[in-house]
């Protein structure tokens, strides 16, 4: 598991490979407003860009796309905050001869002082493109 504690915003590595199709789920349980850009590290091209605000986890952000980035971060940004506490795991399935067909990456985070971790959630799929 990999933690990150950051000040109002956070650039958050995710490891996933050039070329596969990814699959965000994200949704926040706070009363503070929470932004969530999916970019290239690199370029700075954004994949996904959107925001949430509310203690109802329905419905959740969600986007679907193919990345062309060596590099994938999730910029996490919540101004109202003072710190945010960013905990991190993943699991892979490969076939056989073990390349990696899908990676999935759970954020929990806690914008708060309550630690209860579920200010923010976001799942990141990432699966294998068949071109």
């Amino acid at each position: 598991m990999t933690r990150y504690t950051m000040t109002a915003s956070k650039s958050i590595p995710l490891a996933v490979p050039e070329g596969y199709y990814v699959f965000l789920q994200a949704t926040t349980m706070a009363g503070f407003k929470i932004g969530f850009t999916v970019r290239d590290a690199k370029s700075g091209t954004a994949y996904f860009d959107g925001s949430r605000q509310g203690l109802d986890p329905l419905p959740p952000l969600a986007a679907f796309f193919q990345s062309h980035a060596s590099a994938l971060e999730l910029f996490v940004d919540i101004p109202q905050s003072q710190q945010i506490d960013i905990r991190m795991d993943s699991m892979d399935i490969a076939d056989e001869k073990g390349n990696l067909l899908l990676r999935t990456i759970s954020i929990a985070g806690e914008d708060w002082t309550d630690k209860d971790y579920n200010d923010l959630l976001v799942t990141v799929t990432a699966c294998k493109s068949n071109h």
